[in-house]
């Protein structure tokens, strides 16, 4: 799969939360109950448990856009997320609509 796409001035849906990979027994329901009462919500995806921490990035404006837009400083992961179609498919449940304008499609 190849990433297709561009990354939508002023959207800042994916500088809005952490997400990690957790110990897959915060699927038991009162663990999970807990951690969504403290808007923590987990997903599954590649064997693992990633829970979605609502913590924005220090830099992202006001405006929603990238105050490290174009500067070194700026983490290569920024500049190469999503990896997945299923990493734009969790964001958009995170943030609860379609956000991110980044597709991917088959390798010919």
């Amino acid at each position: 799969m190849q990433r297709q796409g561009y990354c939508a001035p002023a959207c800042g849906a994916c500088c809005k939360f952490v997400e990690i990979n957790v110990n897959p027994a915060y699927l038991q329901e009162d663990v999970r109950h807990w951690l969504e009462l403290h808007g923590i919500r987990l997903s599954e995806r590649g064997g693992g448990v990633w829970a979605h921490l609502p913590i924005p990035c220090r830099e992202l404006q006001p405006d929603m856009s990238c105050g490290l837009f174009g500067k070194p400083e700026r983490p290569k992961l920024c500049e190469e997320w999503p990896f997945s179609q299923k990493e734009i498919d969790d964001l958009d449940a995170f943030v609860g609509e379609k956000t991110c304008t980044f597709y991917f499609t088959e390798v010919e």
